[in-house]
């Protein structure tokens, strides 16, 4: 498509993007996009994309493509709770309200196009972020994997009668979603339904429902191109936090003389679990090594110890019960705290952040379960635990 472009006689810069930062790209998901900005203020093509936007957009989708009209897009509501369960490090460290505010003013005007060329910089802001340094003002950008193409279009051309790309994009696009949608059917045939259900299982209700609307909050802003406002500040943000944040060394959790659990490197994130299965995982942080749970039995009187520190009952009759149902071999009690463990740390934060911090085995239904976080740290010599993880209360 694009040298078909090129011998057309469009003007188009191509360029391969540099990698992410490892924090954006759980969110980002570029691919197939295609986005018409405007740095100058082109009356006649933000007219057109403006009156036919719904048309467009559809186009676009039916080829496979996330469409944005950059200039005509609004700026992102309350995405900071996204964010922080996406990016957790940034909890209550990033705040989008001044350029919330700014949108919302330039947005009055609108209809007579001020808005557009009052949000140039947002624009350039884009381009600047995926890494564009040419000098095309306005037209098509098309992502494509980790490639990058810059379309040239503007005023002049639609004076000139020139033919817009975006014809060809659509045609290009419709042929390769065919393609893959039959790569797509061939490969779910092959999949194990059973093995997807598994990873889900073992979360409960709350956590799965609240996952899902997460998801379909970030698909709706991506489908509706006000993402790409948000990517550029936070790129800035994760720079601006660079030196005092090592995504190498996450730091452990910190229980508080309430026994509340924190995550201190996520700007104190509180971890909510109910007394015994919070002395549960303190039994699991206060042993790195991991524990064997046909051996649990051992650390009876320790997770009593746990328990009796946390919990506000009197009943000591019960409490002890409610241990011994842990404890005792051959009881499948502790897979209810570990589930719930799991998903409190995955209500919090994203999978790949909550994993470290889950009790955990190196196979599924293996006998030895551990946090990663602590086992990883505590089983290399080349790192000091003291100075990775904390041992709760004893």
């Amino acid at each position: 498509m694009i040298e078909e472009l090129k011998f057309l006689g469009y003007y188009v810069d191509s360029f391969r993007r540099n990698q992410i930062d490892q924090s954006l790209s759980k969110i980002e998901s570029l691919d197939k996009t295609v986005i018409v900005f405007d740095l100058i203020g082109n009356f006649q093509l933000n007219l057109y994309y403006k009156e036919h936007h719904d048309t467009i957009v559809k186009e676009f989708n039916e080829a496979g493509y996330n469409f944005t009209f950059l200039p005509g897009t609004d700026f992102p509501d309350n995405t900071e709770d996204l964010i922080s369960y996406f990016i957790p490090h940034l909890n209550e460290k990033i705040h989008f309200s001044s350029h919330q505010l700014f949108h919302l003013i330039m947005a009055k005007e609108k209809d007579n196009f001020k808005y557009f060329s009052s949000c140039a910089k947002d624009n350039k802001l884009l381009l600047e972020y995926l890494g564009y340094k040419g000098n095309i003002k306005s037209g098509f950008i098309i992502c494509y994997d980790s490639l990058i193409h810059v379309i040239q279009y503007t005023n002049e051309d639609i004076i000139n009668r020139v033919e817009s790309p975006k014809q060809f994009i659509i045609d290009y696009g419709t042929k390769s979603k065919l393609i893959n949608d039959e790569n797509l059917f061939n490969s779910r045939r092959r999949v194990n339904p059973e093995f997807a259900r598994a990873i889900d299982e073992s979360l409960d209700e709350e956590t799965l429902n609240k996952i899902n609307s997460i998801n379909k909050e970030i698909d709706a802003l991506k489908a509706s191109g006000k993402w790409l406002y948000i990517l550029p500040l936070l790129k800035k943000t994760l720079e601006d936090l660079s030196d005092e944040v090592d995504l190498n060394l996450i730091g452990g959790v910190k229980f508080d003389d309430d026994y509340k659990i924190y995550i201190p490197y996520f700007n104190n994130l509180e971890i909510k679990l109910n007394s015994l299965s919070k002395a549960v995982y303190a039994l699991f942080y206060n042993h790195p090594e991991g524990i064997r749970i046909s051996e649990l039995w051992k650390h009876e009187k320790e997770l009593m110890s746990f328990y009796l520190n946390i919990s506000n009952q009197n009943d000591l009759d019960r409490m002890n019960q409610s241990v011994r149902d842990i404890t005792e071999l051959g009881n499948k009690t502790i897979f209810t705290h570990i589930s719930r463990i799991k998903s409190a740390f995955y209500n919090a934060m994203e999978e790949s952040y909550a994993k470290n911090y889950i009790i955990d085995g190196a196979v599924f239904g293996s006998d030895l379960k551990y946090i990663p976080l602590i086992y990883n740290n505590s089983s290399n010599d080349e790192i000091d635990p003291d100075d990775v993880y904390e041992p709760p209360f004893i």
